[in-house]
């Protein structure tokens, strides 16, 4: 009992000698409070003004088991039709050829630099995409989020429908050279007969996945969709004077508390 009194009467002697050290260096923190907070007032009202607009993609993955056969006969061109994800056109969206594109299409100048880090890409889970622009003026925040979501879209659409065309004029190349085999092979012999089996079952596979292709072009072709499009009426203010106030009032207090405390340890040293 008498060393719970104890640890309790050591800790009221803290705080009374931590209360007479903040009172004896009040204005060191008073000082530091005001600078800071002067300093985070001015910085706040003087910045230049910035303002973001995000647009939201959604990409949709496929399904093994519709492209399986494929893969197996056809990998590179499996790959390139199946392989878009949200995680792998987030870097295409900032590479080099489209900044090109998107500094050429643009109405307004603006340096490299300047222009890669106005340019936001977050991935999220489901296929999403948010691309995020930010700039100092409300239209070409607009402007920057609509010519690049558009040079995208066109590319990528290019991109997705060539790798179709590709995949599915490689299965009828294969389908014709199989059928070519088949004629030359001599069905009258066991080993012929158990070649051209072979032969026609690997034909049929892939009239299988011919078919699924054709039957769900869309599905294939149409995945990326635009959830939610550049308006110029959601461009927003990135940054919220309040907000940054009340945040730089706090962060005065306690750099202010910090100094008082850092002086009277310091002033205790030399002593």
């Amino acid at each position: 009992m008498s060393s719970n009194n104890n640890i309790k009467k050591k800790g009221e002697v803290e705080l009374r000698e931590i209360g007479r050290v903040f009172i004896k260096k009040i204005w060191w923190f008073v000082g530091t409070f005001l600078i800071i907070l002067v300093a985070v007032v001015l910085f706040t009202f003087l910045r230049t003004p910035q303002y973001g607009l995000t647009s939201t993609l959604v990409i949709s993955s496929i399904n093994q088991t519709y492209y399986q056969t494929l893969l197996e006969y056809f990998p590179e061109k499996t790959v390139k039709l199946v392989s878009i994800s949200n995680l792998t056109e987030s870097e295409k969206i900032q590479s080099d050829s489209m900044l090109d594109a998107l500094e050429e299409n643009l109405s307004f100048d603006i340096d490299r630099g300047e222009l890669e880090d106005s340019i936001y890409i977050n991935s999220e889970k489901g296929g999403i995409l948010n691309l995020t622009t930010v700039y100092k003026d409300e239209k070409s925040t607009f402007e920057l989020n609509d010519v690049l979501l558009g040079l995208y879209l066109e590319e990528i659409d290019l991109k997705i429908d060539q790798a179709y065309n590709g995949l599915l004029s490689g299965i009828d190349q294969k389908m014709l050279d199989i059928y070519d085999e088949i004629e030359k092979l001599d069905s009258d012999s066991i080993e012929g007969k158990k070649e051209i089996e072979l032969k026609y079952e690997t034909y049929y596979k892939l009239k299988e996945s011919r078919d699924i292709l054709v039957e769900n072009e869309s599905f294939f072709i149409d995945r990326i969709r635009v959830s939610k499009g550049p308006e110029i009426s959601d461009v927003y203010k990135y940054f919220s004077i309040k907000r940054d106030i009340v945040f730089g009032f706090f962060f005065a207090v306690a750099i202010g508390i910090l100094a008082a405390f850092a002086v009277n340890y310091f002033q205790s040293l030399k002593k």
